[in-house]
C-alpha cells in the first residue's frame, strides 16, 4: 500500500491528524488521506503550507478540505481590517491561486513592518543598528498578524515572536475564486 506510513501511523483511528509538508507533500498527503477515507475537516489539522498554487494544481484545482492553523492573516478573513488592502495588492501583483499564499501574506507583512521602522528611524538614522533597534523594540500589533508579539519570551528560541495561531476549516470553492473558509478558533497561544 503506498500510505502505509499513513496507517502505521494509526492516522485510521487517531482523534487528530497533522499532516505537515511541503507542496509536493501536501498533494500526496491529501491523495493519501482521501484514499484511506480519513476526510473530517474537523480531524485533519494543518499549517497553512498547502494554500498555494502548486497544492492546488497537484489536487486538480482545490486545496485540501482541512483545518488550517495559521500564525498570521487568512487570504479573504472579512474580520481581518488590513485583509481589503492586502486583497487588492495581491490582485494586481499575483495569480489568484497564489495571492492566498500565507507566505506571501507575511512577506507583504514583513515589508510593510520594515518600512514603518525605517520612517520611524528617519533617513538621516537610516543604519541596520538602529533598525534593529525598533525591531527588537516592537510588541505589535502586526499588520497582517499576530495582535501581539513577544520575542524573545522563549529563551531557548529568541527570534520566535509569535506563539499564536487563529484557525480555519477549509470547505472548498478555489475554483470559484471564492475559497470558503470558516472560522474555527481565534488567536490562540499557550496556557502561561
Amino acid at each position: 500500500m503506498p500510505y502505509s506510513y499513513i496507517t502505521s501511523a494509526g492516522a485510521q483511528t487517531a482523534d487528530m491528524v497533522i499532516p505537515y509538508s511541503d507542496s509536493s507533500g501536501c498533494v500526496n498527503l491529501a491523495k493519501g488521506l482521501k484514499q484511506l477515507g480519513i476526510t473530517d475537516i474537523k480531524k485533519i489539522v494543518t499549517a497553512p503550507l498547502c494554500l498555494n498554487g502548486q497544492v492546488a494544481a497537484g489536487l486538480g484545482g482545490d486545496w485540501p478540505h482541512w483545518t488550517y492553523a495559521i500564525a498570521s492573516s487568512l487570504f479573504g478573513d472579512p474580520s481581518d481590517p488590513g485583509m481589503p488592502a492586502y486583497m487588492k495588492v495581491a490582485a494586481k501583483y499575483s495569480t489568484p491561486a497564489n495571492a492566498p499564499d500565507p507566505w506571501n501574506i507575511v512577506n507583504f507583512s514583513q515589508t510593510l513592518t520594515t518600512i514603518r521602522f525605517m520612517n520611524q528611524v528617519g533617513y538621516a538614522n537610516l543604519n541596520s543598528q538602529t533598525i534593529l533597534a525598533k525591531a527588537k523594540a516592537f510588541t505589535g500589533p502586526l499588520a497582517l498578524g499576530a495582535p501581539a508579539l513577544a520575542c524573545g519570551k522563549y529563551s531557548a528560541a529568541p527570534a520566535v515572536c509569535n506563539d499564536r495561531a487563529q484557525f480555519f476549516e477549509y470547505h472548498g470553492g478555489l475554483s470559484t475564486g471564492k475559497p470558503d473558509f470558516t472560522r474555527a478558533a481565534g488567536w490562540l497561544q499557550p496556557p502561561s
